[in-house]
This record gives C-alpha cells, structure tokens and sequence, in this order.
C-alpha cells in the first residue's frame, strides 16, 4: 500500500509542482578587504577574438577597489603559465595578496598552484562554480 501512496504522490502534478526543493547550505560572504590588493579575484576569459596571436585574457579584480587588469593570454595557458603572468603583470605592481578568489576551473586548482600560494603564504579560496 505504501508504495501505491509513493507512485500516486509522485505522479501528482500539483504535488510535482508545489513540492519543496533540496535546500543548500548558506553561501559565505567573502570578507571585506582593509586595503587595496590585500583579496583579489581572478578568471580566464576565453574564446575571445584572436588580436597579436592571443586570444584570451587573464582577468584580476581587487576586491577592494575593483580596480581590474586584463592580460592578454591564450587559451591553453596553463597553471604554471598563469603564475609566470601573476608575477610579471600582478605582484610586481600590486603585491602578494592575502587572499585570492576564483573558480574551480583546473588552470587555478592545480597542484602547482597550490604549493605556490602554500610558500608564498596566500590563502586561495574558490567561488561558486558556474553552470551555463
């Protein structure tokens, strides 16, 4: 009987639509910078339209200011590329960050890149992933 209950609920339309959703735990806000270049956020733009051999761009926000840079890059630039870019174009005119922020894509959740900011004392954090 229990399992007729279950199959008659579960084809109700009404039920279908009124039903509760699955509840997720709370976002985090990111906490508030004391100054400018202490948390940065960082993505990849991509598939961009080619200019000089290039065609994406590393993006990097202050959370502070929101001041950003956009460095010209390729596609398949990978971890090790994105901290040559880092070093050359961000802390050399900005600083080491205390934090940075990005998402989960595997340019900035390699190995590599965690041992980086493990000896240069940076906390990385991820945001929420994107699904289109």
């Amino acid at each position: 009987m229990k399992a007729q209950v279950n199959r008659f609920v579960e084809s109700c339309e009404i039920y279908q639509r009124s039903k509760g959703h699955k509840q997720f735990a709370p976002l985090k806000p990111l906490p508030i910078p004391e100054k400018p270049w202490e948390d940065i956020a960082y993505n990849l733009i991509v598939k961009l339209p080619e200019s000089q051999g290039l065609d994406s761009n590393l993006m990097v926000i202050d959370c502070f200011s929101w001041q950003a840079h956009f460095i010209p890059c390729l596609e398949s630039t990978n971890s090790e590329g994105v901290a040559d870019l880092f070093i050359k174009d961000i802390w050399k005119l900005c600083g080491l960050p205390k934090t940075t922020v990005s998402d989960r894509g595997p340019t900035f959740d390699s190995q590599f890149l965690k041992a980086l900011y493990a000896k240069l004392g940076i906390d990385p954090k991820c945001s929420t992933a994107f699904h289109p």
